[in-house]
């Protein structure tokens, strides 16, 4: 406490810039008018820096009444000194001459303190600028430095405040205006407000201060920020919520964080959603978002249960290490899903038609046309659809990155990695490349493994208990009965086959329930709709390692929900379908909780069409290149609404054909794909028989630009 507040007088006076006016705060009781000629001061301009006129906004001590205004000059002899009749506080406004704003900035700034007039002191001491010391270092991004900041926007705030229905009635009550002039019904709200008003004051400068526990701070006004370049919608509480939750120092806070910092600033309004705010505005940060936040939905799963054996097939292709001595890379897999019954092959590469040639050779093994053949994104392509159509098989695809759609499939990925291995290690230790020998081995571990029924993918698909001990197999022989005739034992194998099938359906239908009701209490209860905001969580390939690289991409918007596991996202601002509109898993979706409304808002200049480009029109670019500037003839690609910006595709003339006028030379796509600013556009053009025509030679004369005497130049060149 200082030496002024423990002997019972009011705080010092000081000095406080806005732009180019210095105001004087006169917080003990005199009677003169300030002159600041007479009075030596610290922290302020020099006389000399001061227009000449003088403003004065006074009031007697301990009223709440409104600031009269006088106004004079402070430089002439007959008012420089004038005296009122009574003692009055206020403040006393100066305005800067021209060029001297540079010299007061410079000045505030070596006198934070007495520019500082934010409330942060007891109650006793309500109204006192805040003393950091002449001297002491205040941290940017700190407590200090933002209430330092603050104290600029008094003058703003205690006009917004006003504007605010509920603080403009306290602030009327104070002022001791008369009840009807701001109540509609005085008599039965005028108890309410008085009530209210209880843990109020007005600051000497017009802002309303509400006392929390011990503190007098400024009140927060529920109304929209009048600054000249704050956004549309902007209210004074996300300027506050911005200034504290992303500093230069201390990087995004938790809600926590600001709500501790914010409740040492000022009051807000009401003060129990203070967390709550600060928590909703940390959820609308798309850094924190994305760092922060995981996938937030889990679609309910539906196993799909077949009853017929080679109704449906899942197939994969794993890679295996190392490389065996045949060249064999990977391990070609297809499964039954009624069964389980499983096939092998080694191939030796990712070609699309041996895949297809290895996928006929077990059609014919089994014996059956599979009605539904499932399998990854990567085995979309031409032949394996060809070979699925001419036998009236249908092809289905699961979502990237999803592999839940494939779990019977991810589940024997692990037990083959595994077999393989074991079999290495004991077999053909020095010898690891020796591993396609031991797939056979491995395929007919995996058939004689039984399911949860007690029966094996062997038994279900062959109607009898396969063995591999000739113990078990005369025994099996032996319960043939010999009056059995041979139709007669391949009837009761195919009876026998159709109830193990039937009872291994059952097992699975009720393990499908258990794993839908583990997975419906286990999921996260968020519901995503058409129009909501998301963020997509990269791919693992893309994210790298350690949690430093950005983690999602966006935000998007959902355009069409297919279903719980898929949807279809735009781009928020062009519109444009994300990723070709391909499909992406509901799982990978981050709910991103920022109004979809206002995501587009506040940019309508940025929206206004200023040029009449078009997808897919051909147009001169001038691109820069390692000797200045080249001018390029390219095909827009896409055109970005916000920035002015489009993605095109760049031509120039290939080489053999650089030589002679430009009406001759062709221009070729060369694959390269830029995005340049709208400003980089020349204008349009057409080619005729790939060349330039004629008119628009003309046209680029005078841009500069050489299309008289061609060199062995791929594209025009500046002069």
């Amino acid at each position: 406490m200082s030496l002024a507040a423990a002997v019972g007088l009011p705080p010092p006076d000081t000095w406080e810039q806005h732009g180019d006016k210095w105001i004087r705060h006169r917080n003990r009781p005199r009677s003169r008018l300030f002159d600041p000629q007479a009075e030596a001061t610290t922290g302020g301009p020099t006389p000399s820096m001061l227009l000449h006129n003088r403003c004065t906004y006074y009031r007697k001590p301990g009223t709440v009444a409104e600031f009269k205004i006088m106004s004079d000059f402070w430089t002439k002899e007959s008012t420089s000194q004038r005296s009122l009749g009574y003692q009055w506080v206020g403040k006393t406004v100066f305005q800067l001459q021209a060029g001297s704003a540079s010299a007061s900035a410079s000045d505030a700034r070596a006198s934070a303190s007495d520019a500082c007039p934010i409330v942060v002191g007891p109650a006793e001491n309500a109204g006192a600028p805040v003393e950091f010391g002449a001297g002491v270092a205040v941290e940017p991004g700190s407590t200090p430095a933002t209430a330092i900041h603050l104290s600029a926007l008094r003058v703003e705030m205690a006009a917004a405040q006003r504007k605010d229905p509920t603080l403009s009635e306290i602030i009327a009550y104070l002022l001791k205006q008369p009840a009807g002039t701001f109540l509609s019904a005085p008599r039965k709200d005028l108890a309410a407000v008085r009530a209210k008003a209880v843990d109020y004051k007005l600051a000497p400068d017009g802002v309303l201060l509400q006392k929390v526990g011990d503190l007098y701070l400024p009140v927060v006004p529920n109304v929209q920020f009048a600054g000249e370049k704050a956004p549309p919608r902007m209210t004074w509480k996300h300027l506050l919520l911005a200034s504290v939750h992303s500093t230069s120092t201390s990087g995004h806070k938790h809600a926590k964080d600001m709500a501790s910092e914010l409740c040492t600033l000022v009051a807000w309004q009401p003060l129990e959603k203070l967390r709550a705010d600060c928590q909703t505005f940390v959820e609308r940060c798309k850094s924190c978002s994305a760092v922060h936040h995981q996938t937030s939905y889990t679609p309910v799963s539906r196993p799909i249960i077949v009853h017929k054996p080679y109704a449906r097939m899942q197939i994969d292709l794993m890679e295996i290490r190392p490389t065996s001595e045949e060249g064999y890379t990977h391990l070609f897999t297809a499964c039954c899903v009624a069964t389980r019954y499983i096939f092998m092959r080694p191939v030796i590469t990712r070609d699309m038609g041996e895949l297809a040639e290895i996928m006929m050779d077990i059609i014919l093994e089994a014996g059956v046309v599979p009605k539904v053949i499932q399998g990854d994104s990567e085995f979309r392509n031409i032949m394996l659809e060809e070979l699925t159509g001419l036998l009236g098989a249908n092809q289905l695809f699961s979502t990237a990155l999803r592999p839940q759609a494939q779990g019977i499939k991810e589940r024997q990925r692990r037990e083959i990695r595994e077999g393989l291995a074991i079999l290495v290690e004991s077999l053909s230790r020095a010898l690891p490349r020796r591993w396609p020998k031991y797939v056979k081995w491995l395929e007919a571990k995996i058939r004689h493994k039984k399911l949860p029924s007690g029966f094996t993918p062997f038994q279900l698909i062959h109607g009898f208990l396969g063995s591999s001990a000739l113990r078990s197999a005369l025994d099996s022989f032996t319960e043939i009965p010999a009056d059995m005739v041979c139709s007669d034992w391949l009837r009761e194998i195919v009876s026998e086959a159709k109830s193990m099938t039937e009872a291994t359906v059952q097992i699975f239908e009720e393990m499908a329930r258990k794993t839908v009701r583990e997975s419906t209490e286990q999921r996260h209860n968020v519901v995503l709709k058409e129009g909501d905001l998301v963020l997509v969580k990269k791919p693992f390939f893309e994210k790298g390692q350690g949690m430093i690289l950005p983690q999602c991409d966006g935000p998007y918007l959902i355009d069409t929900m297919h279903n719980d596991h898929a949807v279809r996202l735009v781009d928020v601002l062009s519109g444009d379908t994300v990723m070709g509109g391909k499909r992406l898993a509901t799982s990978r979706l981050i709910k991103f909780h920022f109004p979809a409304e206002y995501a587009n808002q506040g940019d309508e200049d940025m929206h206004t069409d200023t040029h009449d480009y078009k997808v897919g029109e051909l147009v001169l670019v001038d691109l820069p290149s390692g000797r200045g500037s080249a001018v390029h003839v390219c095909k827009t690609v896409q055109l970005f609404q916000v920035g002015e910006q489009a993605q095109v595709s760049v031509y120039e003339v290939p080489n053999g054909e650089r030589y002679g006028p430009w009406r001759r030379r062709p221009w070729k796509v060369t694959g390269a794909i830029e995005v340049v600013g709208l400003a980089e556009f020349l204008m349009s053009t057409d080619l005729i028989n790939d060349a330039l025509p004629a008119r628009t030679l003309d046209l680029l004369a005078p841009f500069g630009i050489n299309v008289s005497e061609p060199n062995k130049e791929k594209t025009l060149i500046r002069k």
